[in-house]
């Protein structure tokens, strides 16, 4: 219980110095974890932490993951060509037990194992030593910044990451693949490991081959958005410093190095987040509107538009954290990299009515749409809104020849959403849009839709 005599300590020296300062505390990865237990510990214990925000930097609170490939390369390397660093590496990290409290599959004893016994265990004992509270602090303030997307993967789900290969003259001396697992239920090759050793009168093949069948309904953990890791690189480094002292001493040619794709999702976004439904599927798009249906122990978060390397800041971030460390309370991330289109015919004539559509929003309860049109007369009949203001779908009766924008902004008790929007011309009669150079309208379009983005951004 070290964090708690560490709070205790630095709040009697606040106390001692007359002041009624609250602490801040802040825990990077799985000192997310640490410090909410504390935290909640001394809340169910009735010990006043004194504590005004906790801060989550991209916690693995729901597992984090490195990709089975990569646990199975190291232990092939240490367990079955026998190289001791590469068996350090296997048993003091993955093996260890921070690694199986977090890991959520692991490669143990060059068997499969998913969610292991160790794992579960630490996450049951987590929560249940807490029921009230499932392991979170209720008092302060709680909010996570996460590293990973909210809607876009790293790479794809079962591609291959790693192929190094080395050559003794023609004939292959070295091969080294390493494949993704696939999404739920699929079977495929994840690695394939080859050594070649030879002798006066002798030669030795070390080979492996790992197929494994995803048991998680997640989807593939190696390709999910999320603060990102790159084993699949830290494992090439290594490779190709060996593979040259074996060029250098005559054991091989050359090596190649045929496919290296980097990184993989090391805290899934979800985990960053601890999502509440152990029924969510890991790989969807997250709506952003999250605190709204108490989905997450957050009031709020961050989170990027793409993904991060495993606790890292931008100014973008840090901005927004010096925002909450200031008093001044942040809002989730806008969702404007998953801006819905309307749909609707972008060309009608005078007193046609027309109906525009916009997809339903998660979570959205109210759609406010708007007419842009600017008339540079005074006789002119205005194009007006028939019917579906506040709904996701708006009839409208066209008005006198003009260009102009429709737009929609879907909103709902926590806030608004992005705007969407769609550039229309009317004309007198029907067919007169047919035909003819309309470079300059379109030219037209694009600036008030610009004007649009403008306004937004101010």
């Amino acid at each position: 219980m070290a964090h708690v005599a560490l709070y205790q300590h630095l709040n009697a020296t606040i106390f001692d110095n007359g002041s009624s300062e609250e602490l801040i505390i802040m825990g990077p990865s799985m000192g997310g974890q640490i410090s909410r237990y504390a935290l909640a510990y001394m809340e169910q214990h009735n010990l006043d932490h004194n504590t005004k925000l906790w801060v989550s930097v991209d916690s693995p609170h729901l597992g984090a993951n490195i990709p089975m490939a990569g646990q199975a390369n190291i232990y092939f390397f240490g367990y079955v060509y026998g190289d001791q660093k590469a068996k350090d590496q296997y048993d003091h990290f993955l093996n260890s037990p921070a690694g199986k409290q977090q890991l959520l599959l692991q490669f143990s004893n060059g068997s499969n194992t998913s969610l292991p016994e160790y794992f579960q265990r630490y996450h049951t004992a987590l929560e249940s030593n807490l029921p009230n509270y499932k392991g979170f602090p209720q008092i302060p303030r709680s909010i996570a910044i996460v590293n990973g997307s909210l809607t876009k993967a790293t790479n794809s789900a079962g591609q291959k990451v790693l192929d190094i290969r080395g050559f003794k003259g023609s004939i292959k001396g070295f091969q080294n693949e390493e494949w993704f697992i696939k999404d739920g239920g699929e079977r495929n090759k994840i690695f394939y490991g080859m050594f070649v050793e030879t002798g006066f009168l002798y030669i030795t093949i070390t080979k492996m081959t790992t197929h494994f069948t995803n048991p998680l309904m997640y989807g593939s953990l190696d390709a999910l958005q999320g603060g990102m890791a790159d084993t699949q690189g830290e494992i090439k480094v290594q490779l190709v410093e060996q593979l040259g002292d074996l060029v250098n001493d005559g054991t091989l040619s050359y090596y190649d190095i045929r496919t290296y794709v980097p990184n993989h999702a090391f805290v899934p976004t979800v985990s960053g987040l601890a999502f509440k439904n152990a029924n969510f599927k890991w790989s969807q798009a997250i709506d952003p509107n999250l605190i709204c249906d108490d989905v997450i122990p957050f009031d709020t978060f961050y989170a990027p538009r793409d993904n991060e390397d495993h606790v890292h800041f931008t100014q973008t971030s840090v901005d927004w954290l010096f925002e909450e460390l200031a008093g001044n309370y942040q809002s989730p991330p806008s969702n404007s990299y998953i801006k819905p289109s309307i749909v609707g015919d972008p060309e009608v004539y005078t007193g046609q009515t027309v109906t525009y559509t916009l997809p339903k929003v998660a979570k959205a309860t109210s759609y406010t749409w708007n007419l842009d049109f600017n008339y540079n007369t005074t006789n002119f009949t205005p194009w007006t809104i028939v019917s579906g203001q506040g709904t996701n779908r708006l009839t409208v009766r066209a008005g006198s020849p003009i260009i102009g924008v429709i737009s929609c902004r879907p909103s709902n008790f926590c806030g608004s959403s992005q705007l969407s929007y769609m550039h229309v011309r009317s004309y007198n009669t029907a067919g007169d849009g047919d035909g003819g150079d309309d470079t300059l309208v379109m030219i037209i379009m694009e600036l008030q839709c610009h004007q649009i983005q403008i306004q937004e951004t101010i």
